[in-house]
């Protein structure tokens, strides 16, 4: 099965929407040749977008649990940490946004995941 890690980007930003209708249109499946998909970034921003959209979230997991995983999850990178006001650059959008991709790249280099994909970074966060 192959292991797709999804970075969330800015929590702020398009992300969390974007990742949301794109699972509306995924079917996700525990079988040998179906991708399984965990979400990396702020949990609470991603359970906001599911909300808006009238759709379950995905499950958390821990960071230990991404290479056993199945079908789509998230993993939460600060659970307690609220979600940054939609649409207004801040220094926690980027620091969760670098986090993901930093969680996604050491994930890779363990073998926990296969490949990884980035929802849209905010440059002026990051820097």
């Amino acid at each position: 099965m192959t292991r797709l890690a999804i970075t969330m980007g800015d929590p702020a930003g398009v992300g969390p929407e974007i990742i949301m209708k794109a699972l509306q249109r995924v079917e996700v499946r525990a079988h040998d040749d179906t991708p399984s998909l965990v979400v990396l970034g702020c949990a609470n921003a991603l359970e906001q977008a599911a909300d808006a959209l009238q759709m379950r979230p995905p499950p958390r997991i821990g960071l230990d649990d991404v290479a056993s995983a199945t079908g789509v999850s998230c993993v939460p990178l600060d659970e307690d940490a609220p979600v940054p006001p939609l649409g207004v650059v801040s220094a926690a959008g980027g620091e969760f946004a670098y986090r993901a991709i930093e969680e996604a790249v050491r994930l890779s280099e363990q073998g926990a995941i296969d490949a990884m994909v980035t929802a849209p970074l905010n440059k002026e966060a990051l820097n």
